[in-house]
């Protein structure tokens, strides 16, 4: 199964310690948003079995550039998908989280095959005065339930579990 995972992971590299986790041992392909002039760049979104989401949170919601760009023509129709989040507030109940892009996804017919949060070390605004919430987060524990995700979600799709 081939995957892509689009990011963007600013300020601690939180969510980028998820996708990497995922990568290092799947070999997925990885574009990161904000490293790449994405609408300029042409993306074979057809070659991938299945696209990965992963964003932290800003005020309640993932990342706009990363809502932008799924939002966009650029983002197909019709696939698989799966999302990864990090954020500071522990209040993991929080799966409001995504819903504007699941909503998006809604719209274009795509299948949300799975999510994964976890908290991520945050000094956003004022927080920096403090030092900071949720140090050392992702832990080690919280990548490997990603990987454990990740995992499960292509084996689901692979047919190879029968829930």
């Amino acid at each position: 199964m081939k995957t892509l995972i689009i990011y963007e992971s600013k300020h601690h590299g939180n969510t980028f310690k998820l996708v990497d986790a995922i990568e290092e041992e799947w070999g997925c392909d990885l574009c990161n948003i904000a490293d790449k002039n994405v609408d300029k760049e042409h993306i074979n979104f057809e070659e991938y079995d299945l696209i990965g989401i992963a964003s932290g949170v800003a005020f309640g919601r993932l990342y706009r550039n990363i809502e932008k760009f799924v939002a966009s023509e650029k983002f197909p129709s019709n696939k698989s998908v799966f999302l990864l989040y990090t954020c500071g507030n522990r209040n993991l109940r929080s799966a409001y989280y995504c819903d504007h892009i699941k909503e998006v996804l809604k719209n274009k017919n795509c299948k949300v095959e799975g999510s994964y949060g976890c908290a991520g070390y945050d000094t956003f605004g004022p927080l920096k005065l403090i030092g900071g919430i949720s140090k050392g987060h992702p832990d080690q524990d919280e990548i490997k339930a990603a990987k454990i995700v990740y995992e499960v979600i292509t084996k689901d799709m692979n047919g190879e579990y029968d829930f």
